[in-house]
């Protein structure tokens, strides 16, 4: 179990997120001890993979979001480099600028919806993490004899790698917006002017 386990706790980039769960007996157990003792884990087993699976999902795609960030805060990063050449340009061309500007306002509305989507990752990754903590904190006291340390490593793996990832990118990628509405408003200054 553990290995198998293991393995997949860096399952966001992974396809498969597949859970084995081994449970292995003494000899001497009665099938029906046997059969009690795993209806009392079963369900926070089942709790403790959905938190885990929603996790490494929402961690994929967070992964995805933040590509998709990139590549429209490149966008933005083009229209301002030519923004200069365009204003020295002479006529000023009103209709590039007009078009500028509506491609610029089109994409912060994208940008500024999809940032939103990174945030709520954020606060779900949070919030199934401290789920999952729970989970185990309750197997714990169900049988303090049981060794767990394997799936704590999926607890501390999450708060020390997913969680600052996700943060980091929605901090970094803030600044984009700013530029965005920079942007928006020197086009429509020149335009105003013009």
């Amino acid at each position: 179990l553990g290995e198998r386990f293991l393995d997949n706790r860096r399952g966001a980039e992974n396809k498969e997120d597949i859970h084995t769960i081994v449970w292995l007996f003494p000899a001497q157990k009665d099938d029906r001890e046997m059969f009690a003792q795993v209806g009392k884990f079963y369900p926070n087993f089942m709790q403790l993979c959905y938190f885990r699976n929603k996790i490494l999902w929402v961690y994929s795609q967070s992964r995805a979001l933040k590509k998709d960030l990139k590549q429209l805060s490149d966008r933005v990063q083009k229209t301002v480099d030519n923004l200069g050449s365009r204003v020295l340009q002479s006529p000023l061309n009103l209709e590039d600028l007009q078009q500028d500007l509506t491609s610029t306002l089109t994409i912060f509305s994208i940008y500024a919806t999809r940032l939103s989507y990174l945030e709520e990752y954020r606060y779900t990754i949070e919030v199934n993490a401290n789920n999952y903590q729970k989970r185990l904190e309750r197997f714990q006291q169900i049988d303090p004899e049981s060794d767990l340390e394997f799936l704590r490593d999926f607890q501390d793996y999450t708060f020390e790698k997913y969680l600052p990832q996700v943060v980091s990118d929605y901090n970094s990628l803030s600044a984009g917006l700013k530029l965005l509405d920079n942007a928006i408003k020197t086009i429509e200054g020149i335009i105003e002017i013009e």
